[in-house]
């Protein structure tokens, strides 16, 4: 699993400008059961800060993030495994799982809807069903399971599918890392019981500073 975000460049702003504040950033267990990180620098007209191809662009480079375009749209190889802008920033996380926690809000009856987990950034009590610039989210949940180097010698390549399904994914407004907690996945997961011992699970909220 993956999560990425774009953040928006001014409009009306044509050809290859200098580069700006502005990044695509994403994360990604890789193929290694690996934690990547994704950093692409964008210049203020939302393109890469590539320099490489004609012009200074490659024509995948050529994307803009404003445009009503999937990420994978803009940038194929995101997708496919094969972009070299993904760097390996923890070799023991093995799983990741993200959910969003939604803000309470005062309903037209004057009650109190209390804040939810959601798989989605936008509040389907509320009838939104889009982005909103995460108007609706108070926190960023993200949950991790970890297995030690030391464990992970003694686990075959064949078994990191079960150990990986031992640990479900995010559902509604469950929190994942009671369900991780509730799966039974030390003994599911089929991997020697002494590795399955040492697997690690923890979870962060991170809180949105609030709109001034």
């Amino acid at each position: 699993p993956s999560m990425s975000e774009t953040l928006h460049s001014p409009s009306g702003v044509t050809g290859n400008t200098p580069k700006s504040g502005v990044s695509l950033v994403g994360y990604r267990v890789n193929n290694n059961f690996q934690l990547e990180r994704l950093s692409k620098s964008l210049v203020w007209n939302g393109v890469t800060g590539s320099t490489t191809g004609a012009g200074g662009l490659t024509t995948s480079d050529i994307a803009m993030v404003f445009l009503p375009k999937t990420l994978t749209a803009s940038w194929p190889k995101i997708a496919d495994g094969s972009d070299d802008n993904y760097q390996v920033i923890s070799d023991q996380v093995f799983r990741l799982e993200f959910q969003f926690l939604l803000k309470s809000y005062t309903d037209p009856t004057g009650g109190t809807q209390p804040a939810t987990l959601s798989l989605v950034p936008w509040d389907i009590r509320r009838s939104h069903t889009a982005p909103n610039g995460l108007g609706d989210v108070s926190a960023i949940v993200v949950t991790l399971a970890l297995l030690d180097t030391t464990s992970r010698k003694i686990v075959q390549a064949s078994q990191y599918p079960g150990m990986i399904s031992a640990l479900p994914d995010a559902g509604g407004t469950t929190s994942v890392l009671q369900a991780w907690t509730d799966s039974g996945y030390l003994t599911a997961s089929n991997i020697p019981p002494q590795a399955a011992a040492q697997i690690r699970l923890y979870q962060r909220y991170f809180y949105l500073s609030p709109s001034s």
